[in-house]
């Protein structure tokens, strides 16, 4: 069991989140959601002992804790895979890279060569290696495929401990979670509730207009209140009316009003007003391979590779972590070029790239800087601040750095360099990882109606069942196929 008891902490002396109490037992499937920047990480790292709170405390009761982070840390990223597991058995090793998936990889491979979704397999595999009885997960999903993310489920229903999940995937909330905590921006604390991620929603809507209209009568309640005042105040200046009956007054205003006032809920929302915009071209040749092949080092990746990209079609480009999706995106960019055959752009295309390890942005870079360096004369300084807080960037985020970005801004960074421009073609490569589940609903509104070409590499299947795709193409034993099935 895990006690947290008014756990707060503080940034810049204003509180992240304050007084939080929770009970984790074992057994317990606790998804945990909320906008990016609540404080849902910074929870986890508390229970595994790598941050500490201002106030309040936990108690592990026998439990010894497995933490999960987003990323393999880029200073890690730079061991081989052997060097990075050294302090666990060799059988051991070769057992659990075998049970999650990488039964094959080369273990003298430095870790930064490795895709990201082999990356994530790993971190789980020294996860598992520890024998951790509670599991904290933070945005396991991302970057896994289909077989990684079924594994996921099948680990976290199977183990016998309690399981913590930061994640935004309401797919795999949906599979695995018999409760949710969720981050409340507004009073800097967390509601429960029980059950998967569709009930939660549900609950959430009753609560929401549950607590709107007891403001409404709350509002009503106020101006009826602070109107009677008024009339006292009058009354009293011109000696009508004995003081004692005004402070009375007064004094219940403040009982049965100001002190348990009710907020309005609110909808913390990141990203606003966003829209994609594209070029459509009826049947026009947007990009394509022909015959086209690529090695990396001694590896074939893709084989005599043929597909057209044409119009405004919305693609879907499936298969398993390391088969050559991104680099199928890479030489479609122009990032990577084919070793033989052709990669065919059409004449006056233009491709948007959202890349997903982030590499298209400039770690040296402020956000300020970053934008004009992109946009340059289409950026006027005097509004670059209603620019960028369109995205969730104010004037305190202006001038960090790249680097100091969560992985979280950084993503919405590049979606505003994306939105700006006007592109035939928008190669998305995982542009849903990291991103809070408002931030997904806005983008999926927006792809639904963006008339350009699009191809996508996801394995966020509700975020592809709610843009919608045209076409489906496996990437599989070295060449693609078309899936004839729609979403």
């Amino acid at each position: 069991m895990i006690l947290i008891r008014n756990l707060t902490k503080l940034v810049n002396y204003e509180p992240l989140f304050q007084n939080i109490n929770l009970t984790i037992h074992r057994g317990d499937r606790i998804g945990i959601v909320g906008p990016n920047g609540a404080g849902k990480s910074t929870l986890l790292k508390m229970i595994a002992n790598m941050e500490f709170p201002d106030s309040g405390g936990i108690i592990l009761e026998k439990e010894r804790v497995g933490y999960l982070e987003q990323v393999i840390p880029h200073e890690e990223q730079k061991q081989t895979v052997r060097n990075y597991l050294q302090s666990y058995r060799p059988y051991e090793i070769d057992a659990t890279l075998s049970q999650v998936g990488l039964p094959t990889l080369d273990t003298q491979l430095a870790i930064i060569l490795l895709s990201g979704g082999q990356k994530t397999r790993l971190a789980l595999a020294k996860l598992l290696l520890e024998h951790p009885t509670t599991l904290l997960l933070d945005e396991p999903t991302n970057h896994l495929d289909a077989g990684g993310i079924q594994f996921l489920e099948k680990l976290v229903r199977e183990f016998s401990g309690a399981v913590v999940i930061v994640s935004h995937d309401r797919a795999f909330l949906n599979k695995c979670v018999n409760a949710i905590v969720e981050f409340d921006m507004q009073s800097k604390n967390i509601n429960e509730y029980t059950g998967n991620y569709d009930a939660y929603l549900e609950e959430r809507t009753i609560r929401h207009a549950r607590t709107e209209e007891l403001y409404k009568v709350q509002e009503t309640k106020k101006k009826h209140m602070e109107a009677k005042l008024k009339e006292m105040q009058i009354l009293g200046a011109r000696d009508m009316l004995d003081g004692k009956v005004i402070r009375a007054w007064k004094k219940r205003m403040d009982r049965e009003i100001y002190s348990q006032g009710i907020a309005r809920p609110q909808h913390n929302v990141a990203i606003k007003n966003l829209r994609f915009e594209g070029n459509t071209h009826s049947g026009k040749l947007i990009a394509g391979f022909v015959e086209t092949t690529k090695r990396l080092g001694d590896s074939l990746l893709l084989d005599k590779v043929s597909f057209e990209i044409r119009g405004s079609e919305h693609i879907l480009l499936e298969g398993n972590n390391g088969s050559g999706k991104t680099t199928i995106a890479k030489l479609l960019t122009g990032t990577l070029l084919p070793d033989s055959g052709e990669v065919k752009i059409g004449e006056s295309s233009r491709i948007g790239y959202f890349d997903q390890e982030h590499n298209t942005l400039s770690p040296e870079h402020t956000v300020e800087q970053e934008i004009f360096s992109s946009l340059g004369s289409k950026m006027q300084t005097d509004n670059i601040r209603s620019f960028l807080a369109r995205y969730g960037f104010y004037d305190a985020d202006r001038h960090k750095r790249i680097e100091q970005l969560s992985s979280g801004e950084q993503v919405r960074l590049m979606l505003a360099k994306l939105v700006h421009e006007q592109f035939e073609l928008l190669i998305l490569d995982e542009p849903t990882n990291h991103l809070d589940i408002q931030a997904r609903e806005i983008i999926e509104r927006s792809l639904k109606s963006y008339c350009g070409a699009m191809l996508i590499i996801s394995h966020d299947h509700y975020f592809t069942k709610q843009i919608g795709v045209d076409r489906t193409l496996r990437l599989e034993n070295k060449t693609i196929s078309e899936i004839k099935t729609s979403l």
